[in-house]
């Protein structure tokens, strides 16, 4: 499963934003969760639980993007790196496929 964790937009500073492709149930995913100091994290979205849910990269980012920083987070860039992640995972080594980035 890669991992790629988001910077959150000014409206939605303690929000951290997580998307990636789970190689093993084929689908892209998407969690966000509130995570304020002195609070217990509460989740506001999690998407992408289910074989095969979702298998646009795209359709998964439209998910999050109103949490994230647009200014900061290349979402073009970050759509041909989950393409990328979904494209190899039945080729690439483990390590690979369990990468973790920050944008």
């Amino acid at each position: 499963m890669t991992e790629h964790t988001l910077t959150p937009n000014s409206s939605s500073p303690h929000h951290v934003i997580i998307v990636g492709w789970d190689s093993r149930i084929r689908t892209f995913f998407a969690r966000v969760y509130h995570d304020a100091p002195g609070a217990t994290p509460e989740n506001v979205l999690w998407e992408g639980i289910n074989t095969g849910e979702y298998t646009n990269a795209s359709d998964i980012l439209a998910l999050v993007t109103p949490y994230t920083d647009t200014t900061t987070v290349n979402i073009p860039k970050l759509t041909a790196a989950l393409n990328e992640d979904q494209r190899i995972s039945r080729y690439a080594p483990k390590s690979r496929n369990n990468a973790a980035t920050r944008w």
